[in-house]
């Protein structure tokens, strides 16, 4: 990775059809700041998950959010805002496992490959707006 740089897209209105955008621009800015495809790709399925998380729990659509992307020495940090209603998605439940294939519940997988994914996560509400940072390592 280079030296440390932060990249920040804009606020824009977080709706269904402009998650992918997010993503995109994500995806087009991992070779400037010098990501590895490991973090690029962790890095864009856990945008793609908080962003969609976000529509879902934040009470209305659109959302005015920001997505910043920052490297540093040894890790690239992904933090994603929005002014929808508060949502703490690291102190969220975890899903279990159904019992069986027929009592599947479907869905609710998303907070758990963020889980999986990021090697270091946070939560703040900070001027009514939810401010999720995730670190990904080489």
């Amino acid at each position: 990775m280079i030296e440390a740089q932060t990249i920040r897209r804009p606020a824009f209105a977080l709706t269904r059809a402009t998650v992918q955008e997010a993503v995109a621009w994500i995806a087009a800015q991992m070779t400037e700041i010098g990501a590895t495809e490991r973090q690029s790709f962790r890095a864009q399925l856990c945008a793609e998950e908080l962003l969609l998380n976000a529509l879902t729990h934040g009470g209305r659509e659109p959302l005015a959010a920001v997505v910043a992307l920052e490297a540093l020495p040894e890790r690239l940090r992904l933090k994603i805002s929005d002014d929808g209603a508060a949502f703490n998605v690291v102190d969220a439940p975890h899903r279990t496992l159904d019992e069986t294939v027929d009592s599947a519940a479907p869905g609710g997988w998303g907070l758990e490959l963020v889980r999986r994914f990021a090697e270091a996560a946070s939560y703040q509400r900070v001027d009514d707006r939810n401010v999720v940072t995730l670190d990904f390592t080489p």
